[in-house]
């Protein structure tokens, strides 16, 4: 099963990277969209954002790789295939996120490929807590 999401969330396509900015409010909605991949319970996703812009996401089939595999459809198409590692990953953020009202780091960038060519793909977070000091970092890690 393919999902369709129209999404008020803007999608940016660059040369070497797309960014994706979900609002506060679209925490829920992310979520249960990866966690549907996840649970290989729809084998897409297709996200259409109002500039236009069109994100396919699916998962990798093999489970060892580490990296995306990223092809674009045109201008205003991307399709990127997600690692395992990768999409877990982006799930824990948004579970907190969904959980908290806000993310624990205001992006997350996910390596891709495209063409023998990095690409990358970054979900900034509308909600985030603010960055950590060096002191409270330094704090942490003697605890």
């Amino acid at each position: 099963m393919n999902r369709f999401l129209a999404s008020d969330d803007e999608i940016i396509f660059g040369q070497r990277e797309a960014v994706v900015e979900i609002m506060q409010e679209r925490f829920g909605v992310w979520t249960l969209e990866i966690s549907l991949l996840l649970q290989g319970l729809a084998e897409s996703l297709t996200v259409r954002s109002p500039n236009g812009g069109t994100l396919l996401l699916s998962l990798l089939a093999d489970k060892r790789v580490k990296r995306s595999a990223v092809s674009h459809g045109g201008t205003n198409k991307l399709r990127f295939d997600l690692s395992r590692t990768q999409a877990e990953y982006l799930q824990t953020v948004l579970l907190r996120a969904y959980r908290d009202g806000m993310a624990d780091v205001d992006h997350v960038h996910i390596e891709g490929e495209l063409a023998g060519t990095a690409y990358d793909l970054t979900f900034f977070f509308g909600a985030s807590q603010p960055p950590m000091s060096a002191e409270e970092a330094a704090k942490r890690m003697q605890d």
